[in-house]
Order: C-alpha cells, then structure tokens, then sequence
C-alpha cells in the first residue's frame, strides 16, 4: 500500500474485524426463535412510582401498563386503529351509547380461574374517566 501509514493500515485492519464480529453477534440474536414463559426484564432510566398510567402522565407508568395491560383497541403498524380485547362493537344513532362486546375468554392474570366480564372493566374505565 503506497502511501498508507502502516499503524493506520492496522486500524483499518483491526476496525474492519471488530465491525464483522458486532455483525455477526448481531445477527445472530436479531434471527434467534423467540422464547415463550420466562422472565421479561425491563430496564428504565426512571424509577416506576405509579402503577395505574390513568392517573399520571409519566411515560414509565405509560410504558409499564402497555407491557402487562391488555387493551380495548391498539394501533398497528400503519396507526391504524384495531381490536384488541374487543371482538364486535356498535355505536348507536345519536352516537352517545357505544356498546362492545368483548372478544372469547381473554383470561386475567390476576384471576387465572375465571374469565374477564364487562363488569371486571368497568372500575378501570370509570377510574379513567375521573
């Protein structure tokens, strides 16, 4: 190599090497099967002091209930709004009484015995509406 220093010819060299095995390690997690069960850890810059993400409006709080709350209606990757926990909705005429009907047997994690009721939603949405 004609007028290339040779301690940078070894930079290049040894950069080019390092770069190929971040790749590499990359890669390989990014195509790794995903795992089902286990432990979901979840690092924050903040500490979560609020639970219940109605009645903050800390992005943690927001962040935390989106990871372990299901929701009525969600966004998918075109911002479109679609059904989550809701299998068929009406609104009625005059538009004041919108009426769901709840997709079959979404089981709460707290109450793995039984099955979720309008009745179980019904303090969120009202602690919503506060």
């Amino acid at each position: 190599m004609h007028g290339v220093p040779r301690c940078l010819s070894l930079r290049l060299g040894w950069l080019s090497l390092l770069a190929t095995l971040v790749l590499t390690c990359t890669a390989s997690l990014i195509l790794a099967e995903p795992t089902r069960g286990g432990t979901l850890k979840f690092v924050t810059a903040n500490d979560l002091k609020v639970l219940d993400p109605f009645w903050t409006t800390a992005y943690i709080s927001r962040n935390h209930g989106y990871m372990i709350y299901d929701v009525l209606f969600a966004l998918d990757d075109n911002l479109t709004v679609q059904p989550q926990m809701i299998d068929t909705w009406e609104v009625s005429p005059d538009r004041l009484r919108y009426t769901f009907t709840l997709r079959d047997s979404p089981a709460l994690a707290r109450w793995p015995a039984r099955d979720l009721s309008g009745c179980d939603c019904l303090p969120e949405a009202m602690g919503a509406a506060r």
